[in-house]
């Protein structure tokens, strides 16, 4: 009955509109978990009678009644301006002081203002926009749009804003699992692989390994019959090469890579193949191979260069400090992590520079600088903060777990341990293969709890790991750098 009574409501508001205000309210059924004023006026506007069948031509709705009408909208109640984290209620632990730049970063997303519905008046509305015959053609505007948007946001994840449109990919993904959806059961192939090409790197990088493994082996399904360039085709193999890698999935992935190698190679596109062997390099790496992995990354940091890509080079110098290291080269490692800290800071690529200051930080600890390891820790944690990176937050925390251990702080590295542990559950590290870079870093902690448990008693580590697995990620921040309400969070630039 209160459904029904609802359902009265909506359709006695929606007679009281004027037609652009039912014309645009059936049209932004379409979005999913909300949009932007920029999005509704260029999917729902049509100024211009299109060229259709007379009996299909859609209603017309200029692009000025666009913002007014959500304002009507809004004033019946059928609209609601969505909730920002300032008016919501807090994270248990909050933001770590008030310049803790996630605080910024989540402002910053928010100034933007944003408009949702009740999923009952959504329902409402797609039946009204199936109704007039146009629910086919705003799906399609809708999917186009968003495969545009989210090739936007991919070229900005190498830049200065990365944190700013990785915090916008996370607050579109409603949509753009919409878009995608749409693009595959329409069988539009060629536009959902560069959509699922452009989001790889977020799967990856934000705990979206199944979805995006599911979305591209749908596409590579169906690709066969499809006729996409061999590029194309290409990058959806190496991409979903390593969400099935994030997976447990490794030959699936060597398969793939093998494949996407040979078509990069065919068609003489050296970056395509320098990326390839990046990822041969990193599978090699998480196996223990570390000659391989010597291989795979030179010959990646080669045609990297030869392609002109500073960012490809960065990733394979990375890889190959890594296996250097492995191999006892300390001082060659060194001198490799440091000169992809500096080609990091030239690209202005954040996470670029936190995967670097871990390195650095490694490499401190192991000749004994407890100091230094543990602040080029905390400026990785405050930037992998930032950008929402738990995986890489996870090593950070463990190599200052490692730090309080050498320096005599038992206790904290106990809740360090604790905040590390509920973040490895979360991300299902158990999940992932061989020994990545997260993975070395819990192998750094096997050795660590023993000597916690027999340095504290067991009613002290128990409490101090509760705590830590109990806060979040907020607070797991706040207590790893060390600050409170007071201090502000200064940028990294230890090195």
């Amino acid at each position: 009955m209160r459904l029904r009574g609802l359902e009265k409501a909506i359709v006695w508001s929606y007679e009281l509109l004027a037609a652009p205000q039912r014309t645009l309210l059936a049209r932004l059924g379409v979005f999913v978990g909300g949009f932007t004023l920029p999005a509704a006026e260029a999917i729902c506007a049509s100024p211009f009678a299109e060229q259709r069948p007379a009996a299909e031509a859609l209603a017309l709705l200029a692009l000025r009644d666009v913002a007014d009408s959500i304002e009507v909208l809004l004033d019946q109640s059928l609209l609601v301006r969505a909730a920002t984290s300032e008016s919501a209620a807090p994270a248990a632990g909050g933001p770590c002081c008030p310049r803790c730049p996630t605080r910024l970063l989540r402002q910053t997303v928010e100034a933007e203002p944003r408009f949702s519905m009740l999923e009952t008046i959504r329902d409402f509305a797609l039946g009204q926009l199936h109704a007039s015959g146009e629910l086919a053609v705003f799906q399609q505007r809708h999917a186009e749009y968003f495969a545009g948007w989210v090739e936007r946001a991919a070229a900005q994840l190498q830049g200065p804003e990365q944190g700013l449109w990785l915090a916008q990919l996370e607050r579109e993904m409603d949509n753009v699992r919409a878009a995608l959806d749409w693009l595959l059961a329409t069988r539009q192939l060629e536009l959902a692989a560069r959509m699922g090409c452009a989001l790889g790197a977020f799967w990856q990088r934000h705990g979206y390994s199944s979805e995006g493994r599911e979305c591209l082996d749908g596409v590579l399904e169906q690709l066969p019959a499809s006729p996409v360039s061999e590029g194309l085709r290409a990058r959806t193999l190496q991409t979903a090469a390593m969400l099935r890698y994030r997976q447990g999935d490794r030959a699936a992935a060597l398969a793939a890579l093998e494949e996407s190698q040979g078509l990069f190679h065919a068609t003489a596109d050296a970056l395509g193949e320098a990326e390839v062997l990046y990822d041969l390099g990193r599978i090699a790496l998480d196996g223990a191979d570390w000659q391989a992995a010597l291989g795979f990354n030179e010959a990646s940091l080669r045609l990297a260069k030869q392609a002109g890509d500073p960012w490809a080079e960065y990733r394979a110098l990375t890889q190959i400090g890594r296996a250097q290291l492995s191999l006892g080269q300390r001082d060659r490692a060194a001198s490799l992590f440091r000169e992809a800290y500096k080609l990091a800071q030239r690209l202005n690529h954040t996470q670029g520079v936190a995967v670097s200051l871990v390195n650095l930080g490694r490499i401190a600890l192991a000749e004994g600088d407890a100091a230094r390891a543990t602040a080029l820790a905390q400026d990785s944690v405050r930037l992998c903060h930032l950008l929402g990176e738990r995986e890489l937050l996870l090593e950070g925390l463990e190599l200052l777990m490692a730090a309080a251990v050498s320096e005599g702080s038992l206790l904290r590295a106990a809740q360090l341990a604790g905040a590390a542990e509920a973040i490895r559950e979360e991300l299902r590290h158990s999940a992932l293969p061989g020994r990545d870079a997260a993975a070395e870093a819990g192998a750094e902690r096997e050795g660590i709890l023993p000597a916690l448990r027999s340095q504290l008693t067991s009613l002290e580590f128990e409490m101090a790991r509760r705590r830590g697995r109990a806060m979040c990620l907020d607070a797991i921040a706040a207590f790893a750098l060390g600050c409170d309400g007071d201090s502000p969070i200064q940028d990294a630039g230890r090195v």
